[in-house]
């Protein structure tokens, strides 16, 4: 049998399917409106984007920074967005140094704590930037004490006011005591934009969840997989990826891997079975096999509970405004929806 031709292509095209949903709009009109307002010499804005792991924070900071990539012209290097994934335990040496090498600096290790800031406040002016993104953000809390690194928040804040760029945070929940402990930081960030996994219960992110299955399933032509977005299909993607759209990708992206590996480009419950075998560590939480062939979990209080369990992380210090998830979960309502789905 003939190979199939574009392998490499098919193989990433999961990975450039962009899932446009609420928050993901929500974010990137707040990010853009900060990207705006920079440089104007006001008070720059800051935004934070929280959320649980896999729900979309890094993707959204990456789409944003496409649309305002880095070039080189006869006065230098441009530099729109400086974009930081914060390391654990930073110091305000160590972030300086990561910014700098990410500007171009090609002497970024050299100097003093001191001399790198004033290097880099030079830089971002130099390079036109408007808007630092800091992902990890919770890495300002040191799991070991449960504090926040004061010394690196205040430098941050002092950076922010003295070039005037826009701001963007993106982290777990506990980010937002970072921002809470530094009163003038504070007052720059607007209300935080939350990402959480999808609820199965809520009827209006039950259709959410459904349309982002669909928008998929369109994206990944010419690869013949079940309808994903009807009611069974869709609450077997939901047990699972507990909500978690990083957890679809993931399983569809070992999906795709699966059927081009053995030359189809036919996905059925049996590849999607392993696909999900393959893709998800904690996968003995609720159902552990929801591709099988005969499904009969009924979406229960208890079931959907299981579910948004799956791929939860502890935080290391949860925020008081947005509680620990399993604190959450447990004061769910009855559920609306008790049909059993089956598959012949």
């Amino acid at each position: 049998m003939a190979k199939i031709e574009d392998g490499n292509y098919l193989r990433t095209r999961i990975d450039n399917v962009l899932i446009m949903h609420s928050a993901f709009e929500l974010a990137i009109d707040e990010i853009q409106m900060s990207f705006d307002g920079a440089l104007l010499g006001s008070a720059p804005t800051c935004i934070a984007i929280i959320g649980e792991s896999r729900t979309g924070k890094t993707r959204v900071l990456e789409h944003f920074e496409s649309r305002y990539p880095q070039s080189r012209s006869e006065e230098g290097l441009c530099v729109p967005i400086l974009h930081i994934k914060v390391h654990s335990k930073p110091t305000v040496k160590g972030l300086a140094e990561e910014m700098l090498h990410q500007i171009g600096d090609p002497l970024f290790e050299k100097g003093t704590e001191g001399i790198k800031t004033i290097r880099l406040k030079k830089l971002i002016r130099g390079a036109g930037t408007k808007l630092i993104i800091l992902d990890e953000f919770q890495h300002f809390i040191d799991q070991a004490n449960r504090k926040v690194q004061h010394h690196v928040a205040d430098w941050l804040k002092i950076l922010v006011d003295d070039t005037c760029v826009g701001l963007v945070v993106a982290g777990l929940p506990s980010s937002i005591n970072v921002i809470q402990s530094n009163e003038q930081l504070a007052r720059r960030f607007m209300a935080p934009v939350e990402f959480r996994r999808f609820d199965w219960v809520v009827s209006e992110e039950q259709v959410e969840f459904r349309q982002l299955l669909f928008s998929l399933q369109e994206n990944l032509a010419p690869f013949d997989l079940p309808e994903l977005d009807s009611e069974e299909m869709s609450f077997r993607m939901y047990l699972a990826s507990g909500g978690l759209i990083g957890f679809v990708i993931k399983i569809l992206r070992a999906a795709t891997t699966l059927a081009i590996h053995t030359n189809t480009m036919s996905i059925d419950l049996g590849m999607l079975h392993k696909a999900q075998q393959r893709a998800i560590l904690n996968k003995g939480v609720c159902c552990p096999a929801p591709f099988v062939n005969k499904l009969t979990v009924s979406p229960t209080n208890d079931v959907i509970n299981e579910a948004m369990m799956l791929g939860f992380q502890v935080d290391p210090e949860p925020s008081s405004s947005t509680g620990n998830q399993k604190a959450f979960v447990s004061k769910r309502k009855n559920p609306s929806v008790s049909s059993v789905l089956s598959a012949s």
